[in-house]
């Protein structure tokens, strides 16, 4: 019977809308592969598979999506023998995600506008969890300088004047 290995493939959380997935089987094969995604229910609060592409013939070695949605995506592909017609029995797969949004910071707690503290504590979350921040915090008027950080971040001993404190979030797509 026949065996598929699939060589290349999207990384299992991706911001790419556009995945190729290359795959190889013994000489005297064809292929066919599949697509699904997983649609999340916000009443029930259960997610079930929907086929995009069923079984149809693919190309030997490879396959490309174009423009796909965000969302759950499992390919699949499985190889024939040519000549006996024997299908693989246990097809391989891939489960990946897409995700094209930036996670969105919010600031929950901070100082007062106005104050003469010795030290500063900025508290923040992001939409997406997972996801690594970097801040900046400086003049007003002077160059934002991003480093990395968590919250809480604090920082000691500013100077007189108007500050501004920053953060951004990047998941685990890269956004």
């Amino acid at each position: 019977k026949p065996v598929t290995e699939i060589l290349t493939k999207p990384h299992a959380i991706t911001n790419q809308t556009n995945v190729q997935f290359l795959f190889a089987s013994q000489a005297g094969t064809s292929f066919q592969c599949k697509l699904t995604v997983a649609l999340y229910n916000p009443h029930n609060g259960q997610s079930t598979n929907h086929t995009i592409q069923d079984w149809t013939a693919c190309y030997a070695g490879g396959k490309q999506y174009t423009s796909l949605l965000d969302g759950v995506y499992t390919f699949y592909v499985k190889s024939k023998n040519d000549v006996s017609g024997a299908l693989e029995a246990d097809p391989p797969f891939w489960n990946f995600e897409i995700d094209t949004k930036a996670p969105r910071v919010t600031v929950t707690q901070q100082p007062p506008t106005q104050t003469n503290a010795a030290s500063l504590t900025f508290y923040f979350t992001s939409t997406e969890k997972g996801s690594t921040f970097e801040c900046a915090f400086h003049k007003i008027g002077s160059a934002d300088v991003y480093t990395s950080c968590k919250s809480p971040r604090s920082y000691l001993g500013s100077q007189e004047g108007l500050w501004e404190f920053q953060a951004r979030a990047t998941d685990k797509a890269r956004n």
